[in-house]
């Protein structure tokens, strides 16, 4: 039996990890690890960029997700200086009000 190169599509022996023809790793797990060493190393894109992104083996079923730290904003603190007006006020109107 033998592999076939998703690349270059030669068939290669099974003792093979690269492809003896176009050198690209014949294993899923080798080649997942190689294409997170170059997205490593090319540093990080932009949000618009990463949102939807296509393996280099062709496979379409693949969509990054970024994860839920990168999608958090930090929120205003203007609505919690006007609950704390609105408190203040009540405090202020109840003690007045006697």
């Amino acid at each position: 039996m033998s592999k076939r190169c998703p690349d270059c599509h030669r068939l290669n022996d099974d003792e093979r990890i690269y492809c003896a023809f176009c050198g690209e790793p014949l294993d899923n797990n080798v080649r997942m690890i190689k294409n997170l060493e170059k997205e490593i190393s090319a540093g990080p894109k932009g949000a618009a960029q990463s949102a939807s992104r296509k393996s280099d083996d062709g496979d379409d079923d693949y969509e990054y997700i970024p994860s839920l730290k990168a999608q958090r904003k930090k929120g205003s603190a203007a609505p919690w200086l006007i609950l704390l007006a609105a408190a203040a006020a009540v405090v202020l109107w109840f003690f007045l009000s006697r």
